[in-house]
């Protein structure tokens, strides 16, 4: 009796142990691999990184006094607008990784006050 109670108490620590590895540690890379997917596809659309890497380059090799002084101008404002984006984007990814979290912690809270 005494083992068969050790084992069934083992398994549900187990269990226990499992669910939250598996909800916590693995789903944590997994919402940072979807994030950086993310990341990535708004990348690969707004050019936020190179457009900084190039700010003070003229747009399109133009090296006249115009392109130096128009090419900054239009970088900044592709600047501004991709970090716009990215300020719309990526809170509702966060957003919904802290959701995940806090699932648990909620049903917890839940039912030990009803």
């Amino acid at each position: 009796m005494n083992n068969a109670l050790t084992y069934v108490i083992g398994q549900i620590g187990s269990d226990v142990f499992l669910f939250f590895r598996h909800w916590y540690y693995d789903a944590f890379f997994a919402f940072f691999r979807a994030g950086r997917f993310v990341a990535r596809s708004v990348e690969r659309r707004v050019a936020f990184v190179v457009t900084l890497r190039h700010f003070f380059q003229p747009l399109y090799q133009d090296y006249s006094f115009i392109g130096y002084l128009f090419g900054p101008a239009f970088r900044l404002m592709r600047l501004v607008v991709g970090a716009a984006v990215y300020a719309v984007v990526l809170p509702p990814v966060l957003a919904v990784g802290a959701a995940w979290a806090l699932i648990p912690v909620a049903i917890l809270v839940k039912i030990i006050f009803p």
